[in-house]
């Protein structure tokens, strides 16, 4: 009993979205092109003028907070740079030592052959 009512509502919805589409779609190929806009450029557009009208962004305690921010995280970028620059530095020597030794090894190990 479930499996049809289940069916009998599928096709039910199914056609009548194929109705709606049917009426709709005649007055969508009239429209023209230039003049649609979708719901999210409209919504974007309004949001921007809403937000270029605020005082909010006028007053200079935002941009100071701002600059502030910003100059945090470049001196902690710096400061990642330079750690990575001294850990990669100290690796490059290490493995030229290595290298170095496993020379020296090998020749050591040939003499005594």
């Amino acid at each position: 009993m479930g499996r049809e009512i289940a069916t009998f509502l599928f096709f039910f919805s199914f056609f009548g979205i194929l109705t709606i589409l049917w009426k709709k779609i005649p007055d969508l190929i009239v429209l023209p092109e230039e003049g649609k806009e979708s719901f999210t450029q409209r919504t974007i557009k309004k949001l921007k003028e809403k937000i270029l009208k605020t005082k909010i962004l006028k007053s200079s305690f935002w941009f100071l907070t701002l600059e502030k921010v910003l100059r945090k995280i470049r001196i902690l970028s710096l400061k990642v740079d330079n750690f990575t620059f001294h850990l990669s530095r100290k690796l490059k020597e290490r493995a030229k030592e290595k290298k170095e030794d496993d020379f020296w090894d090998k020749i050591k190990e040939e003499i005594k052959r």
